[in-house]
């Protein structure tokens, strides 16, 4: 009789578990894409404009950086949490503000992971800001709050602002629309033009989303009008 009270209380007890881990990882399953998405979030306004200095910046320009777009991966949640931990390797070279659909992101060097699961990561080693065609890339999360995932809200003739605290940049959005993965043309220099290009995911993951703007004024940072520093955070 003991023994058989001793058998049950086992199998309570291993049932008792078994449901608090089927707990554990609905709650996990819930509360993940959520909790992604804050730690992106949180990373991003952590290295915006607002939070850096010309000093930072032109170190930051001095390190090394990966440009393989063929080894970024999809942002799950193990990548996210890499990223986190690997704050010391987040290379802020400036920031992009789009205040129309809320967007203000640091610029990172180079289109590692941890790139752009912080910002807009650079996509070619020899881009100068305000010269060329500036090309930028960063994750769709289908959160109109967190990295380029708005950017499907831009209308054209919206301003896009740039700055490396020298001088802030003023582009007009010209272009807006939906591209084939394999077409990196579009982030090619392109006579007598001064570009911006923005590249993100659509919600499939099919396509690529991209956005052009046209170089229409540049500023000194100092001398910029308030309304358009805090776009960029400052206050």
């Amino acid at each position: 009789m003991k023994q058989q009270k001793k058998k049950h209380r086992i199998a309570s007890a291993l049932i008792f578990i078994f449901l608090l881990c089927l707990l554990a990882c609905g709650l996990v399953l819930i509360f993940n894409e959520p909790i992604k998405k804050g730690v992106v979030h949180q990373l991003a306004q952590e290295n915006t404009a607002a939070k850096l200095t010309k000093e930072e910046i032109k170190r930051n320009e001095q390190q090394k950086a990966s440009y393989d777009f063929k080894q970024v991966q999809s942002l799950d949640f193990k990548e996210v949490l890499h990223a986190a931990k690997q704050r010391k390797n987040i290379y802020a070279i400036g920031g992009i503000a789009i205040p129309s659909v809320k967007i203000n992101l640091p610029i990172v060097k180079g289109t590692s992971n941890i790139s752009l699961a912080t910002g807009a990561g650079t996509l070619k080693a020899d881009d100068v800001m305000g010269k060329g065609n500036y090309a930028l890339a960063s994750h769709n999360m289908n959160d109109d709050k967190v990295l380029f995932s708005p950017l499907h809200l831009i209308k054209l003739g919206a301003p896009i602002y740039l700055t490396n605290l020298d001088n802030i940049y003023v582009y007009t959005a010209t272009k807006k629309q939906y591209i084939a993965p394999t077409r990196v043309d579009v982030i090619d220099n392109v006579p007598d033009q001064t570009l911006v290009t923005l590249i993100t995911c659509d919600t499939t993951g099919q396509k690529r989303l991209m956005v052009q703007g046209t170089l229409k004024e540049v500023m000194p940072f100092d001398k910029a009008p308030e309304q358009i520093k805090q776009a960029f955070g400052f206050k």
